[in-house]
């Protein structure tokens, strides 16, 4: 088994399937990823495989089975996203630029709606704690309130990047 920290797969995806399939060709094949972008690793024979991540949320069994159809393996299936697997020369899950873009505006607006939720939260609970004094109950508050924060408003920033460069 073997472990190995991503570029950040919501900003530099295209870079973590390179990786990826880098990996797999060295025999490392990915089998997970944590919340924190460390992918699990383990050993077999190299192949030459490729990766495409999708993004849509709640992937339904019809969409599963397309893919599978397709000759796309699914790898890591999160309620936010999906890793497949697939052998190299496999025709890539989205062909066009159109649907690619329909899914991450829909991924874009859910992110910005979180951010902005926890940033709200974030300036209330600051705000009740500077009148009240919570002492260090409004300090783990706000740090967790933070971390949420920034757990979905760089995820949106980079859902932006990617639109913004496949408009280009």
């Amino acid at each position: 088994m073997k472990y190995r920290l991503g570029n950040g797969l919501a900003v530099y995806p295209e870079k973590d399937m390179q990786m990826l399939a880098n990996m797999s060709k060295r025999g490392y094949h990915v089998t997970d990823i944590n919340a924190f972008g460390l992918y699990k690793f383990v050993k077999g024979d190299p192949e030459d495989y490729i990766y495409d991540l999708n993004t849509e949320c709640h992937l339904t069994p019809d969409f599963k089975e397309y893919y599978l159809q397709a000759g796309w393996q699914p790898i890591v299936i999160n309620d936010s996203f999906q890793i497949f697997r697939a052998k190299a020369g496999t025709k890539p899950i989205f062909t066009d630029k159109t649907s690619k873009i329909g899914i991450l505006k829909i991924n874009r607006k859910e992110f910005f709606i979180m951010s902005v939720i926890f940033l709200i939260l974030q300036v209330l609970i600051w705000t009740l704690d500077a009148r009240f004094n919570w002492g260090i109950a409004g300090l783990v508050i706000r740090v967790l309130l933070w971390v949420l924060f920034v757990f979905s408003f760089i995820p949106f920033l980079g859902v932006c990047r990617q639109i913004k460069k496949l408009n280009k």
